[in-house]
């Protein structure tokens, strides 16, 4: 069995880069299919993945014989068919896949998969403390001058207090009226 611990956004800026490049692209996926669908005037396309193809464009046969799609038949390249549907790819599709699979591979790579073994767990719980303790860092040394400022300030108040309560304790009637 494996399960995952993925980061919640805003933890881990390369998760959120790389998702938020999945998103986008996935959406130009979605607009492009949107597109086909008005220019063929239906709404029988739909995205299919087949074995290890994803994003094919699978068309009924019935629409793939049709005048309409006969017109715009060079804009599609066949991949696979079966009796009742045609899958195919465009020029747009399959510009966009190999970039929705790098950004895919940049998220995976964000993700730590936890086994039920317990070694295996506990490694990966160790990096995923490590890359949260490593992302605090670097969002601590972003604003270092501001931190030392702080602690410089909290120190100074410090000595400020213990001379107020040493002197109030050894020396109570010398203070001026």
């Amino acid at each position: 069995m494996l399960q995952e611990i993925v980061t919640f956004p805003g933890i881990d800026d390369d998760f959120d880069k790389a998702t938020d490049e999945v998103e986008a692209i996935k959406g130009q996926m979605e607009d492009h299919l949107a597109e086909l669908k008005k220019d063929l005037k239906t709404a029988e396309l739909q995205f299919v993945t087949v074995r290890s193809a994803t994003y094919l464009i699978e068309i009924p046969n019935t629409l793939v014989n049709s005048k309409k799609f006969q017109e715009d038949a060079k804009r599609f390249t066949l991949v696979n068919e079966t009796k009742s549907v045609g899958r195919y790819v465009t020029d747009v599709t399959s510009a966009l896949l190999p970039q929705l699979q790098a950004a895919l591979t940049k998220q995976r790579g964000r993700i730590i998969p936890i086994f039920l073994p317990r070694i295996i767990f506990i490694f990966c719980v160790v990096e995923c403390l490590e890359r949260l303790l490593m992302h605090f860092l670097e969002k601590f040394s972003e604003n270092y001058s501001d931190w030392t400022d702080a602690i410089d300030r909290v120190a100074e108040l410090d000595c400020l207090f213990s001379l107020a309560v040493t002197s109030s304790e050894f020396l109570e009637g010398l203070f001026p009226k």
